[in-house]
């Protein structure tokens, strides 16, 4: 009959005492135990993404010291591009050199750490995987070590900022969430506004892409209906009081009536009103009009006091706190920002055809800055991103 693995002296098992031998700590020349498979350095390693980033990080500050970015800004443009070519030669090729700035650069890129290398850093050692192999976890998804706070908490500018400032406006803040005329189920923006400031402060931080079209036409009257009133911006004399035409609708169908109370309540002005002095419900849907028949739903997400991690200015308010709008890049370039969009371009390679300011200027006008007569026969406006 097999016998069991004898025990140590000190009542640990042989097997376990192998796998996980005890630490011993150095002499007086703290000189580390290269038995021990682990050590506190290797309790916590960051990601493979966060130590390949390390590195780049630390071959950039190498480069700053061997070719200073300031002295690359004097060189022309073919002057970059060249020490650029040179630079790709010596990291791709590896040739060896005798130059002294040469063998840095090649250093610089030979010492750049690969995913392998990151993975095997991270890899257990054999006992350790089959124990784990053994022994496989229950626990479902990423442990969470803190739990995350919303970021409404945090009326500041800065996503990092922590700076705890002394609270000089005994304000309430209010969540407003924006959702899209079209596309109100998948989009929507969140503005943090103060309960005393008017709500034509919030109408005017609303992004719309409708609106950005249709201004310069004049199109600039506004209206809200929350809490039962019927809120409309009267700063020009020249807006159209959107209510008159839903007051008509409702005198038209008495039906829907004890669906939009406050209908028979004269509308108030917008720059004298403001949401702490409306009685609103949290998750209640409310409405925004704007250019005509622009319709955005509103909702109050929350309702909260200012503390001292928040931007205490009042101009910084309303405050957007979702990202802003999706760009939708040059069709040509590929980089930057797409300005204009063109219909039926001959020069384009997609109908629509969206292009940068540079690309378009380079694609449709001669030397002499003037427009190209075989291109006269197309449209072009101006393209705003959507949210």
């Amino acid at each position: 009959m097999e016998q069991p693995p004898a025990d140590a002296p000190d009542g640990t098992p042989r097997q376990l005492q192998a796998a996980f031998p005890p630490l011993q700590f150095a002499g007086t020349d703290e000189e580390a135990d290269t038995d021990i498979d682990i050590s506190v350095d290797d309790i916590r390693l960051p990601s493979v993404k966060d130590a390949i980033q390390q590195s780049i990080d630390a071959a950039m500050a190498q480069w700053e010291e061997l070719y200073p970015l300031s002295t690359m800004d004097f060189l022309r443009v073919t002057q970059q591009r060249a020490a650029t070519q040179e630079f790709a030669r010596l990291a791709l090729k590896n040739e060896p050199t005798t130059n002294a700035k040469e063998k840095l650069v090649q250093s610089i890129f030979r010492n750049l750490a690969t995913e392998d290398e990151c993975l095997a850093a991270r890899r257990p050692c054999p006992l350790t995987q089959q124990f784990l192999d053994a022994h496989p976890s229950t626990r479902k998804g990423q442990p969470i070590e803190h739990p995350p706070i919303p970021g409404w908490m945090f009326a500041s500018k800065s996503a990092t900022s922590t700076q705890e400032a002394p609270v000089t406006l005994l304000e309430s803040l209010y969540l407003v969430e924006v959702m899209h005329p079209s596309q109100s189920s998948k989009k929507s923006q969140f503005n943090l506004v103060l309960g005393s400031s008017p709500l034509t402060q919030l109408a005017d931080a609303i992004y719309c892409r409708n609106h950005e079209y249709l201004k310069e036409f004049g199109l600039h009257s506004k209206m809200m209906y929350i809490a039962n009133k019927f809120i409309v911006d009267k700063r020009d004399a020249t807006n159209v009081d959107y209510s008159m035409e839903v007051r008509w609708w409702l005198q038209k169908f008495p039906a829907l009536r004890p669906d939009y109370p406050g209908y028979d309540v004269a509308s108030v002005s917008m720059a004298h009103t403001s949401l702490s002095a409306l009685p609103v419900q949290l998750d209640t849907p409310y409405l925004f009009v704007h250019v005509g028949a622009c319709e955005h739903v509103l909702y109050i997400r929350n309702i909260r006091l200012m503390h001292n991690m928040d931007t205490q200015s009042k101009d910084e308010y309303p405050m957007r706190l979702t990202k802003r709008h999706h760009h939708q890049k040059c069709l040509v370039c590929q980089v930057h920002v797409a300005k204009l969009i063109t219909f039926g371009d001959p020069m384009a390679v997609d109908d629509p055809m969206y292009y940068c300011d540079s690309c378009y200027y380079v694609a449709h006008y001669d030397a002499n800055g003037n427009l190209m007569p075989d291109l006269a026969d197309y449209q072009v406006f101006p393209h705003y991103p959507d949210d």
